[in-house]
């Protein structure tokens, strides 16, 4: 499966596709891209990334913010980042989970409705100059240490719970508990 696709919350009306890309040689041009508004998406670094699903209730909570008009950032796209960050503060949770200049594997995320997702996936695949991998390819790219560390999870916790529910658990209740 080279893609994955799945509908957010029947109120949105919104679905959620998600492409993984390794040895992306121009990350600093799709950064600029998503900043000037070129293109609709979020991109995340692959290697903070466990499971599509951890980016699925991220992205359901950013379309229902959107959809209430009670969005955090600025886009639904930056909520994304927002949402699967343990942090409040808005600039370290883009900085954490979203791409430098130098990112060679990323996870693009698209929430759009089943008309526009031909033509949006379409423009991102044409400006992500890299190789588009199957999204079964995902843990190849993720850097447990780094998430565990970056989601405060200890040996602890996870000999209760495995590391995809540990993640969504704290996802989901960011607006409710401090880690």
């Amino acid at each position: 499966m080279s893609e994955y696709t799945m509908k957010l919350d029947d109120t949105t009306e919104k679905h959620l596709t998600l492409l993984l890309f390794a040895d992306v040689e121009n990350a600093r041009d799709v950064k600029t891209k998503l900043i000037n508004g070129e293109l609709r998406c979020c991109v995340l670094k692959a290697s903070l990334i466990v499971d599509p699903f951890q980016v699925v209730v991220a992205a359901n909570k950013a379309a229902l913010k959107e959809m209430h008009s009670r969005l955090t950032t600025k886009t639904v796209f930056t909520e994304i980042l927002f949402d699967l960050s343990l942090s409040k503060n808005i600039t370290q949770s883009l900085i954490k989970f979203g791409i430098d200049d130098a990112e060679r594997n990323i996870l693009v995320a698209v929430i759009h409705s089943l008309d526009d997702k031909k033509s949006i996936v379409q423009k991102v695949v044409s400006s992500i100059k890299g190789q588009q991998v199957s999204i079964d390819k995902l843990k190849d790219y993720t850097d447990l240490k780094l998430v565990r560390k970056t989601y405060k999870i200890e040996d602890t916790e996870l000999t209760v719970s495995n590391l995809v529910d540990s993640l969504v658990s704290r996802i989901s209740t960011k607006d409710f508990a401090s880690y």
